[in-house]
């Protein structure tokens, strides 16, 4: 389904392909261009914040919203996830490769073009952790979310049960584990 990517790349020097992006860093995003074109390129992590000093928006909830334009996918391979001061590391199981929706916008106003990743209420293996999460594509949903061929409220929700596996920062596989939190 992803014939149609061109071998357009647009990475700025400070891109990295591995590693924690944080909010500010720029990070790999696959969009459509003004012209049309899928394009993989880095933006900021963040709108710009609505007041001087505070923080950039950096997450923005999914409910209720159609996002008609400007979607955009952020490819990602794990996340962390904290509890109880330990760390956990975060996979989709039967993939190398998932994506978290998102929206971009241009540059505008001393803001270099930036996204924002969007949340959804967290499925049951992310609950333990937090009430919401990234809200994750997987890749059979990816053009359907660029190209916008299904409603937002069809692709933004939380995964079923058993979706991701997941491990202590130390390497500890935990799998089916269930939590007794």
């Amino acid at each position: 389904m992803f014939q149609r990517m061109t071998s357009r790349v647009v990475l700025d020097p400070g891109y990295r392909t591995r590693g924690a992006i944080r909010v500010g860093d720029y990070g790999a995003v696959i969009r459509r261009d003004f012209e049309g074109e899928i394009e993989l390129t880095n933006l900021r992590w963040g709108f710009p914040p609505k007041e001087r000093g505070d923080k950039p928006l950096a997450v923005l909830r999914a409910e209720g919203r159609d996002f008609a334009d400007r979607r955009c996918l952020i490819p990602v391979d794990e996340f962390y996830l904290r509890k109880n001061g330990k760390r956990y590391r975060f996979t989709l199981r039967g993939t190398d490769l998932f994506y978290y929706g998102g929206i971009w916008r241009p540059a505008a106003d001393r803001w270099p073009a930036s996204y924002v990743v969007l949340t959804v209420p967290a499925n049951q293996d992310i609950a333990p952790f937090r009430d919401r999460q990234m809200a994750v594509l997987r890749r059979e949903d990816r053009m359907a979310w660029l190209d916008l061929t299904r409603p937002a409220a069809e692709l933004l929700r939380p995964l079923p049960a058993h979706s991701f596996r997941f491990e202590r920062d130390d390497g500890v596989d935990l799998g089916e584990a269930m939590f007794d939190w």
